[in-house]
């Protein structure tokens, strides 16, 4: 996955358990009056939401002959998951669910499990999670001028640095090497060097000197007033 744009990609889930490409479901399920077997769970992942901390991210479902569901989440590579919904209406037919902003990890699997049963109807794919820092401009004079940057290291677990590069415009570009992960130095000259293994970047996070062979993953910046608003991963 090209973590340089700000999409991710989904799996459609099933409740045999089988994993199926978009493709797959638009093709088993594009009538509108399909009817599913008795006990089962069809789980949608929205293509067009991203997994944003402190957001809400609606989660989907068709589903025949269930009554209650329980849903969980698990971080990363974690063994459990978390229940953080029991005996939820299935006839509801769709859950709101908050993204939680102290969540110490960089993606989330969410599961769907029969209340009564137990059985594991609907387990995804990890979905990338995105999360939000915030910077007044009244109050960070090293992006008062065109060229001034701001690296960002405290309270994020992705260090990065923000840089003016017009009256209005913002670039944030993430200090990891995407060699094998190591915190890259910031040069005089605003490009990148990696301390690790010799890596290095241009200021605008182009890789000029391998190993690595990736850019840096640059993120997205929203705007408004004298508030910057970065979506980093």
């Amino acid at each position: 996955m090209d973590r340089r744009k700000f999409t991710k990609n989904v799996t459609k889930i099933i409740s045999t358990g089988v994993l199926l490409s978009s493709n797959q479901l638009i093709t088993g399920c594009s009538e509108d009056d399909e009817v599913l077997p008795d006990g089962t769970l069809q789980f949608t992942i929205p293509e067009d939401r991203d997994l944003i901390a402190g957001e809400t991210f609606e989660i989907t479902w068709k589903s025949v002959g269930i009554e209650k569901l329980d849903l969980a989440y698990k971080i990363d590579q974690a063994a459990n998951f978390l229940t953080f919904e029991r005996d939820y209406p299935a006839n509801n037919l769709k859950y709101d669910f908050l993204v939680p902003n102290n969540i110490n990890g960089l993606s989330l699997t969410f599961r769907v499990t029969n209340s009564e049963t137990e059985e594991v109807l609907a387990e995804g794919n990890a979905l990338q999670l995105i999360f939000k820092f915030l910077i007044n401009l009244t109050e960070t004079p090293e992006l008062l001028l065109v060229g001034g940057a701001l690296k960002v290291e405290e309270g994020v677990n992705n260090p990065f640095i923000v840089r003016k590069v017009g009256e209005e415009a913002f670039i944030a570009l993430s200090r990891v090497c995407t060699h094998q992960g190591c915190v890259i130095d910031v040069n005089e000259d605003a490009s990148f060097s990696c301390p690790c293994h010799g890596s290095e970047f241009t200021k605008d996070g182009e890789v000029t000197n391998g190993p690595a062979e990736r850019a840096l993953s640059s993120f997205k910046i929203e705007k408004e007033g004298n508030a910057l608003t970065v979506f980093y991963f």
